[in-house]
Parts: C-alpha cells; sequence; structure tokens
C-alpha cells in the first residue's frame, strides 16, 4: 500500500467544493475482501462515470478516497443512492467502513465528488476498458453508463484480468458486466483469470482464459482498428503500467488511473 494519504495522491486533481450529507444504508460483500456501500442522497449529487469520492468519516482527521461504482442516474435525484466497492484495507477509512454492519450502518457520512479520470462526454469512436482487480470499480461505472445512454459506438470491448475468487465467492462485478452483455449485444467481454478457478456460471457470451493478459491480446481485440480507439485503463500500478506501454502505440488515445 502507498504511503501517502488519498488527499496527497489527488492533490492536483479537480474536486468539487461542495461536501454533501449521506446515509450508509446498505452493504454486501461478494467475495472477502470487497465490500459494497450504498449510501443515501438527500439531494441530487452530480458526477461524471469514472470519478471518485473523499468520504469523511466524523470519527477520523483525513478522509478517504472511494471510486464510484453506480451511474450518475442514480444519484441524480434527492433520496438517490451511490455505490461504492471498498476493498479491505489497514486504512483508516477503509477499516471505518469495514467494521461490523450493526456498528455502522445507518451513519451520517459527508462525501466531495473529484477525480479526473472520466469517460468524455463525445469524441468516442470505439471503446476499450482494460481492469486490473478492483480496478474495475471506475471502469464498471463508465460502461454502465454508456449502456444505460445507449451511446453510439463502432466497438465496445472490456478486458478484465483478476485472481479467481474463493469456492462459494464471486468476482467483483462479473454478474454486472453479464447484465450489461445482455443489454448492449455488441459488447465484447473478455475475462483473464490469473489464479486457478473452479467452473464458471458466465454463459456464453464472454471469453473465459485461465492465464494472465498479454500484448497479443491486445493486438487481437483491436484488430486493424487500434488507431480509431480510446482505451480506459485502471488497476494495480505495474499492471496499469504495462497496458499503457502496450497501448500507446496502438490505439488512438490512452487513458489511466492506477489504484494504489
Amino acid at each position: 500500500m502507498s504511503s501517502t494519504t488519498h488527499t496527497e495522491r489527488t492533490a492536483a486533481q479537480s474536486r468539487s467544493p461542495t461536501l454533501h450529507p449521506v446515509t450508509l444504508t446498505t452493504i454486501t460483500t461478494p467475495n472477502p475482501t470487497i465490500r459494497i456501500l450504498t449510501l443515501r442522497t438527500q439531494h441530487p449529487i452530480t458526477f461524471l462515470p469514472g470519478q471518485w469520492l473523499d468520504v469523511h468519516i466524523p470519527s477520523l482527521p483525513k478522509p478517504g478516497g472511494f471510486t464510484i461504482t453506480s451511474t450518475p442516474t442514480a444519484s441524480s435525484v434527492a433520496g438517490g443512492h451511490i455505490e461504492l466497492a471498498v476493498q479491505a484495507s489497514d486504512n483508516p477509512p477503509a477499516a471505518w467502513l469495514w467494521r461490523r454492519e450493526e456498528q455502522i450502518l445507518g451513519s451520517q457520512l459527508r462525501v466531495r465528488v473529484g477525480g479526473d479520470f472520466v469517460w468524455p462526454r463525445e469524441g468516442i469512436q470505439r471503446a476499450l476498458f482494460v481492469a486490473g482487480g478492483v480496478g474495475i470499480n471506475p471502469l464498471i461505472s463508465m460502461l454502465a453508463h454508456v449502456v444505460e445512454t445507449e451511446t453510439p459506438l463502432e466497438a465496445l470491448d472490456f478486458m478484465y484480468t483478476t485472481k479467481a475468487p474463493p469456492p462459494g465467492s464471486q468476482i467483483l462485478f462479473l454478474s454486472r458486466l453479464l447484465g450489461l452483455r445482455a443489454r448492449r449485444p455488441d459488447l465484447r467481454v473478455h475475462l483473464f483469470l490469473t489464479s486457478p478457478a473452479p467452473p464458471l456460471d458466465h454463459g456464453p457470451d464472454i471469453a473465459v482464459h485461465t492465464r494472465r493478459l498479454t500484448s497479443s491480446d491486445f493486438a487481437e481485440v483491436l484488430g486493424a482498428s487500434g488507431p480509431h480507439t480510446t482505451a480506459f485503463v485502471c488497476g494495480p500500478p505495474d499492471m496499469t503500467d504495462d497496458a499503457v506501454e502496450q497501448l500507446r502505440d496502438r490505439t488512438g488515445a490512452v487513458h489511466c488511473e492506477k489504484w494504489w
């Protein structure tokens, strides 16, 4: 884990001046290391797909930074919600959000929108998303927004590399990816499992590989249309650096964010 705080790492990025009150209403745990939290909003909160929240917890001196995994529509009305996926960590804000559910449900928090790694409003012909582990968080918001708004694209690919979860657990947001694929037939999903995995009930609509993502996979997905493709990459630093290096000369543009 990085020794710098979220606030220090993101000091140069865009931040809203407004702190919004929210209430922690639900917690689900798809696997042993991830909690998905729902924050009920008191009034509309505007953000762009891919942005994060400064989450201010009353008992802690510094906010934590957690990426929004819902779409802007969900928080666009009073009484809406924002969803976060929080990895278990000894970082104080994350550790607080991993307390026993009965200790924190109903808690009042304050949040501020920030971040520059966002889905553009226009100008994308072909889109490629590349997610490593919990780096899927901003990308699932972007992809869901594309599907929800029926954004026209010539091609749409989602490459997701992650470890297989323990038996009885779920791969983070895999079921959501399948649901989005069902709503958007031109979406191609490519799953790369970097550890041994039991059989997955993923249906015929996604390609599953039990190995690491390689440069030849990028070449196959992009084909001859790379120069017209915009790539969005998020994952651990080493994975992100490698993917950006592979994609820089193969795509029209690459945008990235590292998951620390």
